[in-house]
């Protein structure tokens, strides 16, 4: 680390950098399900993960006379968590037929899996030596079937498909590893989306004084980084079977739904039910395949706090034996930007919410207060 003081004490900082290496972290080791009770995994600490990152602390005095303070003040940090190795027996051999890439695995929120790519149930991640935590593993939505109606999902052309094994010889003629579209839910690939981990993360502060009056603001900002809202794709996904239930909606949809009067739009076909057994369900549509549809930079600016204050002169406090008296305003989180409205990525670092995690918005707040000290 390096703290330093420079220009008589009108610029200051702190510039850290950290290399954490955890050697024994939990992971789910295969063991023969004879030796382990009937599981096929045992837990041990086996993994290595590498933290690594810096942080910078900046604080400024641009003007400091009788009558006028302006301070401002800028921290952030940057920070990777990578997954350095696995013992050597634990990595999947490669697979003809296996759709993710060698050596690699699938984990649902921090959980370890197999190497299939069902439904995805929250956040997806691809993880393997040399990878970032936090690689997001997502379906792609690629655009509504004019024709049908219905979402369609790209497809990466397997060797089973090639080979008519497990797809019906929908994908004959393709080349191994192309990429195709398909309305089969059930055909759709995961993709690697990138790091969860924003690029950069601070805050922002100024304060300003005039007199008795004061006034401070504090922003938060991010860069960088992708943001999974599991409640905007429930609000499009869910959305698209309309059961006798109140369901909520994306306003995104309103007129960009596919009928036969608009096939150019963005969102598949909406549809009702009248019976609890209709054609179309989350199997047959995918509906519980979260895609990049959702899928947003993770990138804000959120107005923490505004505060103006106005402190009685000491010439009339002193004639009621009272040392201060301070009379201020605060408001918190009034307004905030990020890539989508109503999409807070501040909500999550790992790249979004799993289905059953809930939270509540962050509330707005005004409020008057006084301080008095005698």
């Amino acid at each position: 680390g390096l703290d330093f003081t420079v220009l008589g004490g009108r610029l200051s900082g702190t510039l850290d950098f950290y290399n954490s290496l955890t050697t024994n972290s939990f992971f789910n080791e295969p063991v023969s399900i004879l030796a382990n009770s009937g599981n096929t995994t045992r837990q041990r600490n086996s993994a290595k993960l590498r933290n690594r990152g810096f942080e910078l602390d900046l604080n400024a005095t641009i003007i400091n006379t009788k009558d006028w303070t302006w301070n401002v003040g800028i921290n952030g940090t940057h920070y990777r968590t990578v997954l350095v190795s696995v013992p050597e027996t634990t990595i999947p051999a490669p697979n003809a037929t296996d759709d993710l890439p060698d050596g690699t695995w699938t984990a649902n929120g921090e959980g370890w899996s197999g190497a299939g790519t069902g439904n995805a149930s929250g956040v997806f991640y691809l993880r393997g030596e040399g990878r970032d935590w936090y690689n997001l593993y997502l379906y792609k939505y690629a655009g509504v079937d004019e024709k049908s109606g219905l979402p369609q999902y790209w497809h990466r052309v397997t060797y089973d498909d090639v080979n008519n094994n497990g797809s019906g010889g929908r994908y004959a003629g393709k080349q191994i590893g192309e990429n195709v579209k398909t309305t089969v839910a059930a055909d759709a690939s995961l993709y690697e989306m990138g790091s969860a981990t924003p690029d950069w993360i601070g805050g922002l502060t100024t304060s300003l004084r005039y007199k008795d009056f004061d006034f401070q603001a504090i922003f938060a900002y991010q860069i960088g980084g992708q943001f999974l809202s599991v409640e905007y794709a429930n609000g499009l996904y869910r959305s698209s079977y309309l059961s006798r239930g109140a369901q909520p909606q994306s306003t995104d949809l309103i007129g960009n739904t596919w009928t036969p009067e608009n096939q150019d739009a963005f969102f598949p076909m909406q549809w009702a039910s009248n019976s609890s057994s209709a054609y179309y369900d989350g199997s047959t549509t995918g509906s519980w395949k979260y895609t990049d549809m959702s899928l947003f930079s993770a990138s804000y600016l959120r107005m923490k706090n505004l505060t103006l204050g106005y402190t009685l002169p000491k010439a009339i406090l002193n004639k009621v034996g009272i040392s201060k008296l301070r009379f201020y305003a605060s408001a918190d989180n009034l307004w905030y930007i990020s890539a989508k409205k109503g999409v807070d990525p501040a909500m999550s670092m790992t790249g979004g919410l799993e289905i059953g995690q809930y939270v509540y918005p962050t509330m707005r707040t005004v409020s008057l207060g006084l301080n008095l000290e005698f």
